[in-house]
């Protein structure tokens, strides 16, 4: 099985050594003003936030091959592999997102992926980052994202064969709504189903 996780090389090292550069880290970030980089440390913990964001591609590809995104201590799919446990309980001890989450698809097709958020909730707009991902059927980012459009493309192009049927529904019961207000001589209006 392979398994492939996304820290920050430098933050990478011994606890001690990673201890003592983010402490130094934190105070040159505190020292400069940086805004930016200081939304990637931990305040509570004095450490700083060792994986990348996800970018809004990886968020897409990611998003359409695992469209399903579970709880970290909810997902029972499958066996996770002792590196993306000790990546998920670094992450824990150090309180860097309040929620994990792994997404994955409904039938296995492609490899999880295990994500950091920083909100709770799901229906809060929050940073997402990058944490793992592993599998049997690894495939490489470029081919993931040459099959994440052809999905795009699939389900846009569903969407707007369904769009299709139901306005060439109402245009056909146009007639008869119209029969309807010419025969009794009341106003009604006519609405496409899909508005």
């Amino acid at each position: 099985m392979k398994v492939e996780t996304y820290e920050v090389e430098e933050i990478n090292g011994s606890e001690a050594s990673t201890m003592a550069a983010d402490s130094e880290a934190i105070e040159l970030i505190e020292k400069m003003g940086l805004a930016g980089q200081r939304k990637l440390t931990n305040p509570e913990t004095a450490t700083r936030i060792p994986y990348r964001k996800m970018s809004a591609l990886e968020q897409i590809v990611f998003g359409l091959h695992c469209p399903i995104n579970t709880r970290l201590e909810e997902y029972s799919s499958g066996p996770i592999p002792l590196r993306v446990l000790q990546v998920a309980a670094h992450c824990k001890e150090h309180e860097l997102y309040p929620r994990l989450e792994i997404w994955h698809p409904e039938d296995a097709k492609l490899d999880p992926v295990l994500v950091g958020r920083t909100k709770d909730n799901t229906w809060e707009n929050a940073d997402l980052f990058l944490l793992a991902r592993w599998g049997e059927a690894w495939k490489d980012f470029a081919v993931l994202v040459v099959e994440a459009k052809a999905i795009w493309l699939a389900q846009q192009k569903a969407k707007f064969a369904k769009l299709r049927a139901e306005m060439t529904g109402d245009e056909s019961a146009l007639n008869e709504v119209a029969d309807e207000v010419f025969a009794t001589g009341k106003q009604k209006s006519f609405c496409y189903s899909g508005w």
